[in-house]
Order: structure tokens, then sequence, then C-alpha cells
């Protein structure tokens, strides 16, 4: 089941994480944070792997529309028509990140699931956890 307040937990860690990665290291810093916020906002819910790629789709997708409504925003003032700005490819652009945030974060939220997984089988003793 999909966890309303789960999610959007998600989505600010995420961005906190885009936030603050991107200033540091640029453009992969954006994608090393949605991978992270993805891990982090994961690790600390409880779902199974299908449940959990869907959550992290939803944050990574709630995430660039943040980003995407942000870039609108500056856009337009630096004097940026907003209406040249999505008939100009804008809107192409803007689908495409979504796409892509979305992808970056499902991934960081199957890796998170894994990892769990993989903690809980060594905590009970299981030294061949990864077989």
């Amino acid at each position: 089941m999909i966890k309303t307040k789960a999610i959007l937990i998600g989505t600010l860690i995420t961005l906190v994480a885009v936030t603050i990665l991107e200033l540091i290291f640029g453009a992969w810093g954006g994608f090393t944070g949605l991978f992270l916020g993805g891990l982090i906002s994961l690790y600390i819910m409880e779902a199974d792997l299908k449940e959990g790629i869907i959550q992290g789709f939803i944050i990574g997708v709630l995430t660039g529309i943040v980003f995407d409504i942000l870039l609108v925003l500056v856009a337009s003032i630096n004097g940026i028509s907003i209406g040249v700005y999505l008939i100009g490819g804008g809107i192409l652009t803007l689908l495409v990140a979504l796409i892509v945030y979305g992808i970056l974060t499902a991934i960081g939220a199957a890796a998170a699931i894994y990892l769990k997984e993989i903690l809980k089988k060594y905590e009970k003793g299981d030294k061949n956890v990864l077989h």
C-alpha cells in the first residue's frame, strides 16, 4: 500500500539531498542526490520491492515537478517568457527530466530495499547474505 506521508517525507529528503549535492558538484551532484534521496527514503520506510520501486518513482517525479516549477520561475524572473520557454522545447525537456528523476530515484529505492534485506539476513547470523 502506498503511504502518502512516507512519499512526502521521501520527497523532502530527496529535495534536500539534490539541492545540497547539486550546489557542491553541479549536475552530477543532482543525479547523485536523486539516487541517495531514494536510497535514504526507502531505507527508512517499510516497503516490499514492488511498492518501494513505485514509491521511489513517485518521489522522483514529485521532486522533478518541484524543480521544474523552480526552473520556470527562475526563467520568468530572468526575463524569459514562459510561453516562449515552453513552446521552444521546454515541455519536452521538463517531461524527460521527470522521467529521469523518477527512474534514478526508483533505482535508489530498489537498492535501499535490497540493502535492507541483506543487513537483516546478516544480523540473523546468515554469513552468506549474497547467495
